[in-house]
């Protein structure tokens, strides 16, 4: 990740696709997901960032999980405006 957005910078826009494995863990652990997003999001500071979860087969019967996932990021996102 870091030498691709060292490479891409502002110039492309970087889609990122972070392991949705977080969403099918046995807890949904918040803290986690946020060291993930924010660790992400520092290595693409310089870049325009496109972050997209995909690939999600299951949230363990708790599709909940991914609308945190998204407040979370989103909340996040703002810090690296």
């Amino acid at each position: 990740m870091k030498i691709a957005a060292q490479e891409l910078e502002d110039k492309y826009v970087y889609v990122w696709k972070p392991n949705p494995a977080v969403l099918a863990m046995e807890s949904f652990d918040e803290d986690l997901i946020r060291k993930i997003i924010m660790d992400g999001f520092e290595v693409g500071k310089n870049c325009i960032m496109d972050i997209i979860m995909k690939d999600t087969h299951t949230f363990r019967n708790k599709p909940e999980r991914l609308k945190k996932w998204c407040k979370i990021a989103k909340e996040l996102s703002y810090k690296y405006e």
